[in-house]
């Protein structure tokens, strides 16, 4: 049993309240996710995600990367909008392509609202965490975030790179994959020569980790060549050199 106390709200959608707020403020970012890591039997998710989809009912979120849990990069979350009342908090400030660090429960399938008996949300802007993240801390580097003492171990999946089977190829072909796993979700691919000419550009839909994407690179000739991937909204190169 979830040991959850009456008038005690966590992640709203644990416990509904029909009556005016009233519940135990567990403080900070990193304050709250302590708190819920001491509750037995309780499975949640600290997550980087972007906001993809935004109603007047709530918004719908996907993952880009997780500190805490088992949501894989990719998986996609419901936020109802609680629009303040009953200790929740209104998605009105969340902004569609933005991205935010969450404390989450249940999956898209099961939505959610966040409570405001604590700190469950934090704004990411220009590759920094900024809010209530611990006492005395209201901003640090996305890099610096995971490693943050105040949180404990906040140790994930990380964020998802792709490889390719060989960087230095003398074949038509080349093979890209991403390093773990990820929910399928869409990934385009680019290639330019070392001139930053494109050579090639392919999408692929609803893109599966066990399912390699194959390059051809026929008659092109030696030289140094860049892949880009677009997926999640994050964009990585990788060179590779074609040889005789």
């Amino acid at each position: 049993m979830k040991k959850i106390f009456t008038f005690i709200s966590l992640l709203v959608g644990l416990q509904s309240l029909s009556f005016a707020c009233s519940c135990i403020d567990t403080g900070s970012f990193c304050e709250s996710v302590s708190f819920l890591k001491k509750i037995e039997d309780l499975e949640f998710n600290v997550v980087h995600a972007i906001v993809a989809e935004k109603d007047e009912t709530g918004v719908k979120i996907t993952v880009l990367q997780t500190y805490f849990g088992n949501a894989t990069a990719g998986s996609k979350f419901t936020i109802r909008n609680g629009g303040g009342w009953d200790c929740t908090i209104s998605t009105d400030a969340f902004d569609i392509g933005k991205t935010y660090i969450f404390a989450l429960e249940f999956p898209a399938s099961q939505a959610q609202q966040l409570s405001n008996c604590g700190t469950f949300y934090l704004r990411v802007e220009n590759e920094k965490v900024m809010g209530n993240i611990a006492p005395g801390v209201n901003e640090v580097s996305l890099d610096e975030f995971v490693n943050l003492p105040n949180c404990g171990d906040l140790q994930g999946f990380g964020t998802p790179t792709f490889k390719l089977n060989s960087t230095l190829t003398n074949n038509q072909e080349l093979w890209a994959f991403p390093d773990f796993w990820i929910e399928p979700a869409d990934v385009e691919i680019r290639l330019f020569d070392i001139n930053g000419r494109l050579m090639q550009s392919s999408k692929h839909k609803n893109f599966v980790a066990f399912e390699p994407i194959e390059i051809n690179t026929n008659g092109w000739p030696a030289g140094v060549y860049c892949c880009q991937f677009l997926y999640l909204g994050i964009k990585q190169t990788i060179r590779f050199v074609k040889v005789e």
